[in-house]
């Protein structure tokens, strides 16, 4: 990989990566709680909403999910991405 190549991929993949790590800090925030009322509440919501709509979760995963590399293209659009159900 030549140096321009590397700056071309990295200025492509650079905007998705900085925004998983922006969640992953916030998710930590959340998940790092130390005041328990605030831990409870936390729990209480999270329990509630697993049971009130399973497939938010792994919906609010799919920007991480659906990324592929730059390279050569999939002989078929529908191998290189496949029908999502929620």
């Amino acid at each position: 990989m030549t140096g321009s190549s590397l700056a071309a991929y990295t200025a492509d993949r650079l905007p998705r990566t900085t925004a998983i790590a922006r969640t992953a800090v916030q998710i930590a925030r959340v998940n790092r709680m130390s005041n328990r009322v605030g831990a409870a509440v936390r729990d209480t919501v999270i329990a509630a909403q697993s049971r009130a709509t399973p497939a938010l979760f792994p919906r609010s995963l799919y920007g991480m999910r659906d990324w592929w590399p730059p390279g050569q293209p999939y002989a078929s659009d529908e191998v290189r991405y496949p029908e999502r159900t929620p």
